[in-house]
């Protein structure tokens, strides 16, 4: 993952180099002694399916969960779910993503929406979409989360609809909302 994130904003070559050395401290056989170039490292990556990174995380994940013992709160899991617009390639334009009406883009945008295990600090699931709908993401992420989980949604995702579909789904929520939506009196 780190290839994906790499801190810092540093290149492929820092980040290839990096990997190299925590794959000898950790005496973890490699291909060859010296590291790959990272001209090789990005013509690697753009072969890559769509789904790469989903497939890689939800690897790690059923590793994770069978080797590691869970943090909760008072036996809850927690999650968290939020989305990012980000924008994509002009060409992606083919591909159903869009260009916001009332402004003045150039670039397309897509959504990026995560299901974070906050105690754990690991992501859970993502997923990446050609809309802006942050409650279709959520109610994706619902399918992974078991009944004792516990998930906090920002402001946008509250609707009577999407309470609808916690309790549907037998799971536990937070909303946060900004006080003065909220009726007290």
């Amino acid at each position: 993952m780190k290839i994906i994130s790499g801190k810092n904003n540093h290149g492929y070559f820092y980040i290839i180099n990096e990997i190299w050395d925590d794959c000898i401290r950790e005496k973890i056989s490699l291909p060859q002694y010296n590291p790959i170039s990272a001209s090789s490292m990005c013509e690697a990556r753009i072969k890559l399916p769509d789904d790469a990174i989903k497939t890689i995380n939800k690897d790690i994940v059923s590793v994770w969960e069978k080797d590691s013992r869970l943090t909760t709160w008072k036996r809850h899991r927690l999650f968290a779910i939020d989305g990012s617009k980000l924008n994509v390639p002009r060409k992606l334009i083919n591909n159903g993503y869009r260009v916001t009406q009332k402004t003045s883009r150039y670039y397309p945008y897509a959504m990026m929406s995560c299901l974070y295990d906050i105690l754990n600090s690991i992501i859970y699931n993502i997923d990446f979409v050609n809309h802006n709908n942050e409650r279709a993401c959520a109610e994706k992420h619902f399918r992974y989360l078991d009944s004792d989980a516990v998930v906090i949604l920002n402001r946008g995702y509250f609707s009577y609809y999407m309470l609808h579909q916690v309790i549907k789904n037998n799971l536990n929520a937070i909303f946060r909302k900004r006080l003065s939506s909220i009726n007290i009196h």
